[in-house]
């Protein structure tokens, strides 16, 4: 999530757009992306708190239904979370391609010749 924030905030310096309509507002400042990037994951991090306490209550009849849907819970937050990761990651390596391929910061980066 840090490397894609990281990324989007020097290409949108280098002036190129943000592509996610619902972000062009908010990628400007960097501290309010992050903030965003950082709710889902901690959203989720609460939620499997809270269940892991709940689940660790057994009924004494041995039903055992809601252990059932305590796993998929758990089960659909990890492909969530894992969904998550590729995003931000293909993010990561499209913002890192747009600047390692604009020209005209590789010309600055590079040492003066002569």
């Amino acid at each position: 999530m840090i490397g894609d924030v990281v990324t989007t905030t020097i290409a949108i310096r280098m002036g190129y757009p943000e592509l996610n309509p619902l972000l062009v507002n908010i990628v400007g400042t960097p501290l309010h992306h992050l903030a965003l990037k950082i709710t889902i994951p901690l959203l989720l991090l609460i939620l499997c708190i809270a269940l892991y306490s709940m689940e660790g209550k057994h009924y004494t009849d041995g039903h055992d239904a809601p252990g059932s849907l305590f796993g998929i819970i758990k089960f659909s937050i990890f492909i969530i979370i894992v969904i998550d990761c590729i995003i931000y990651a293909g993010a990561f390596l499209s913002n890192t391609r747009l600047i390692i391929d604009h020209t005209d910061m590789l010309r600055t980066m590079s040492p003066p010749s002569g």
